[in-house]
């Protein structure tokens, strides 16, 4: 039986003048975790507080279930302290308080406008990549190449996004602080290590489910091909997670520093750097395996070997701390059924680039930018659920999880406000990437305006079922008690990656039967 004991605040019985700087829990292992506050201001500290009168302080168990209730008199605060495990507690400041001070459409636009410029010059550094790279020996000879590329786009927006998601919501919440080395370390390194852990493995099954397709389409097996498909798979995954992590950790510590609200930030500078790292890493490992392959046979499955063999090593490190292991068991559903909606895309490009080579080009940033905004956008809600509401109930403004369109898109919410400047950055950014690749890559300007006008309405269309998708799932997902950070980014930057590429590929095969070709001319 788990012991609540509050420090400074005085019994029921003679609580009037009391104050509550922290409330520990003291279960077997004599753990004790100190309330964190929410506010991002630099006077809130573990310990402390002002005067907290009459608060309701609401202690759950490992499961997010109520344990039991201390009220506190004259004080309308109420703390929720709701955490995955015993020793670490999160508090909410109730429905109605600000907990982060309110951004204004100013401030928010500019912070998110500023990174998603920056994460679509990303994208388009990955297209322009993937263009340059589609003639590669590598590309044209070993099969499957085009089916795990989605995937693999896929996984690493998918962890570095759940990643940042997380992080940013341990941030805001008070419990990343480099001052605290053993906070720290624990969050953050054991939220790297559930990266590595998802990244080898997904990698490799990504790799098997691209092969599974390929032998069923062709009715061969290339056995060769497909150990230097996998080897390059895990590698890529493996290498660009660690590569990203650590610029997502300095990305969000850096937001932190100077006030800026990390979800507004770390998960579009993912999902770009996600894009083009993985792309460089696949096309570098993937021909660098493939030019000595041919001379060491066995180079392919020493190199999975290597790297599925660490996966026991990051669990068993993972799992030494509880808010991490928690996540571990959560995660790796959520990111295997993104998966396997990505492998779906990765079908539509692999069959849609035989026929429209240019295609490729546009696949990253077309997805990047729904993947981008819908992420932060869930970031966002995910963070607010955790600040004013206990796990498995949903906030007075949002009682229901069926919430019609027009309330999300036109609601007074602060998550209507930013679905509107969020949708307000779909025309402008895709008409200053595209025409950014197009002048890249030809020097000049080859796109006809029929492609632009039905491009930005594709975009737009993507976008827009995006975000609604979004608030109805991280509702969901919260009511039903799972973490949001963990659940929501993987399976809507999945199907953004599905309403991207088929919508993309509809673009296409429209233009056609219009006589509106794209001119995209000598892209490669």
């Amino acid at each position: 039986m788990t012991e609540y004991t509050t420090d400074t605040v005085r019994s029921k019985r003679c609580a009037k003048s009391s104050l509550l700087n922290y409330v520990s829990c003291r279960d077997s292992t004599e753990m004790r975790p100190i309330l964190a506050p929410l506010s991002s201001s630099e006077n809130h500290k573990p310990n402390g507080y002002s005067s907290l009168l009459n608060a309701n302080v609401v202690v759950l168990d490992s499961t997010h279930t109520s344990d039991t209730t201390i009220k506190l008199a004259n004080s309308s605060a109420s703390f929720s302290l709701i955490s995955h495990d015993p020793d670490e507690v999160r508090s909410g400041f109730g429905e109605n308080s600000n907990v982060l001070p309110a951004e204004s459409l100013r401030v928010m636009l500019v912070q998110i406008f500023i990174p998603f410029l920056i994460a679509g010059f990303g994208m388009v550094g990955a297209g322009l990549v993937l263009d340059k790279v589609q003639n590669w020996d590598y590309f044209t000879n070993v099969a499957g190449v085009y089916t795990v590329i989605p995937p693999l786009l896929g996984l690493k927006g998918n962890l570095e996004m759940t990643l940042a998601a997380r992080l940013s919501t341990l941030a805001n919440m008070g419990y990343i602080d480099i001052d605290s080395k053993k906070s720290f370390l624990s969050h953050v390194g054991g939220n790297m290590l559930i990266s590595q852990c998802l990244a080898s493995t997904i990698g490799c099954i990504t790799s098997l489910v691209a092969i599974s397709i390929d032998a069923i389409e062709t009715g061969e097996l290339k056995m060769q091909q497909y150990l230097l498909l996998t080897s390059s798979s895990v590698a890529t995954a493996a290498l660009s997670s660690f590569i990203l992590d650590a610029i997502m950790v300095a990305v969000i510590l850096t937001s932190r520093r100077y006030g800026i609200n990390p979800d507004n930030v770390a998960t579009p500078i993912a999902a770009s750097l996600g894009d083009i790292t993985t792309i460089g890493l696949l096309a570098g490992i993937g021909s660098g395996l493939h030019t000595v392959i041919h001379h060491i046979v066995w180079l392919g499955p020493i190199v999975s070997f290597l790297f599925l063999a660490l996966v026991p090593i990051w669990i068993f490190l993972a799992s030494r701390h509880a808010y991490t292991a928690q996540a571990l068991k959560t995660t790796f559903i959520p990111v295997l059924g993104a998966m396997f909606i990505s492998t779906g895309a990765g079908f539509i490009l692999n069959t849609a680039v035989k026929t429209y080579s240019d295609i490729a080009v546009f696949q990253p940033i077309i997805n990047g930018v729904g993947g981008n905004l819908v992420a932060i956008q869930a970031s966002r809600i995910a963070t607010s659920l955790h600040q004013v509401c206990i796990m498995g109930t949903l906030p007075s403004s949002h009682p229901s999880i069926c919430i019609n369109p027009f309330s999300v898109y036109f609601g007074k919410d602060s998550h209507s406000r930013s679905i509107r400047v969020l949708m307000l950055m779909v025309v402008p950014g895709h008409v200053i990437f595209i025409y950014t690749t197009s002048y890249v890559s030809t020097g000049r300007d080859v796109l006809s305006l029929a492609f632009v006008a039905v491009y930005l309405f594709s975009a737009m269309l993507q976008v827009s079922i995006l975000l609604y998708v979004a608030t109805i799932i991280t509702y969901l997902v919260w009511k039903l008690k799972y973490d949001p950070d963990n659940f929501t980014i993987p399976s809507l930057t999945a199907l953004g990656d599905l309403l991207g590429i088929g919508l993309l590929f509809i673009t296409f095969i429209f233009l056609q039967f219009l006589e509106s070709p794209v001119e995209f001319i000598n892209m490669s």
